[in-house]
């Protein structure tokens, strides 16, 4: 007759397995759908030919908790180098001197959702802007289409034509919440859409506890036969 597996091994296993957990899921925190207007198209742009075209592209959203942003993306169709950054919010306006996060990357020509990966910036609950802009050092441009189906907050573009590119702050602000362009922001983990991670200890804890249980029982099987 087969004999069953002992349960104390059955509970060292369960014990086991529940510390041996998989990290909390990636999970769209912001997504605005796609922009399907090229008529109306938001240019981001920084080049110099003969004088400085800038033209910058923000957009402002609402955290209800803290998340981790791993991906900051927009669809766009573009070339160069672009830079994307987060910035701090002042009575729904862009707190330029609150520069929170900030990388680059490098668009393709067809159109899709393009930005940063792999980060990790942690944001806390509030409203934040979303920059896209030219590079400075290697320029940058790309068209993003308007007309998405879930906008955000507020969108602004920053433009300046001259011959001293002036800091973006200084740029000429224009609202542009009526021609809303498509922004995908994801979190690498964190509350809300992503799975929680039990901590450590605790799960260790557990398991010991599970395992004291299983060799007491074990113990008492062996006395019991020797008597």
């Amino acid at each position: 007759m087969k004999k069953s597996m002992p349960l104390f091994i059955i509970l060292a296993m369960f014990a086991l397995s529940l510390t041996i957990v998989p990290g909390a899921r990636a999970a769209l925190i912001v997504d605005t759908g796609v922009g399907t207007n090229y008529g109306y198209g938001q240019v981001v742009d920084y080049s110099n030919m003969m004088s400085y075209h800038i033209s910058t592209v923000a957009a402002r959203f609402t955290l209800n908790q803290g998340y981790t942003v791993s991906d900051v993306k927009g669809y766009m169709n573009g070339s160069g180098t672009l830079d994307v950054l987060i910035y701090g919010d002042s009575s729904n306006s862009i707190n330029f001197s609150s520069l929170l996060y900030s990388a680059s990357f490098n668009p393709v020509g067809a159109a899709g959702w393009q930005g940063v990966s792999g980060q990790s910036w942690n944001l806390a609950a509030g409203n934040y802007w979303v920059v896209f802009q030219g590079s400075s050092k290697f320029e940058g441009s790309a068209t993003m289409p308007t007309d998405v189906t879930t906008p955000l907050l507020n969108y602004q573009v920053g433009q300046y034509s001259g011959p001293t590119p002036p800091p973006i702050g200084s740029l000429t602000w224009y609202d542009e919440t009526a021609h809303p362009v498509g922004i995908q922001i994801q979190s690498g983990g964190g509350g809300g859409g992503a799975v929680a991670t039990p901590e450590p200890g605790t799960m260790m804890l557990l398991g010991s506890g599970v395992l004291t249980f299983g060799l007491s029982r074990f113990r008492r099987r062996k006395r019991e036969v020797i008597a």
